[in-house]
């Protein structure tokens, strides 16, 4: 999937690192690019990593080709949202989903960062 855009990191390979190292907050977004429901989502992706750049990394993975993310998470049903708050994950949602809910679990994690409330 070509999600190649400003605002989205695309790695292949050592994502816990990536986790690991977070400071902020981070969007791990799972993909396959056999995915039919990631191909359907990849215009969302694009658009929450542009509006939400400043304030939230988005990383890509592609399943495929970071086979160690397989034995980490439960990939049955993908896309795969996992959200981050520096290295510890809040909330996670999959499958194709309204960009309304995205866009409110982005603002749900822009305010669980800057008060420290409970993710919803």
């Amino acid at each position: 999937m070509n999600c190649s855009v400003d605002g989205i990191i695309e790695i292949t390979s050592e994502y816990k690192k990536i986790i690991e190292g977070n400071n902020g907050l981070m969007v791990l977004i799972i993909i396959a690019n056999w995915c039919g429901n990631c191909q359907i989502m990849a215009p969302i992706f694009q658009n929450l990593a542009f509006q939400y750049r400043r304030e939230i990394k988005f990383v890509m993975v592609d399943a495929d080709t970071c086979k160690e993310i397989n034995e980490e998470y439960d990939l049955e049903v993908l896309p795969l949202f996992l959200f981050f708050s520096r290295s510890n994950l809040i909330d996670q949602v999959r499958g194709t989903l309204p960009s309304s809910l995205l866009h409110e679990k982005m603002k749900a994690l822009i305010e669980v960062s800057s008060n420290n409330n409970q993710f919803n």
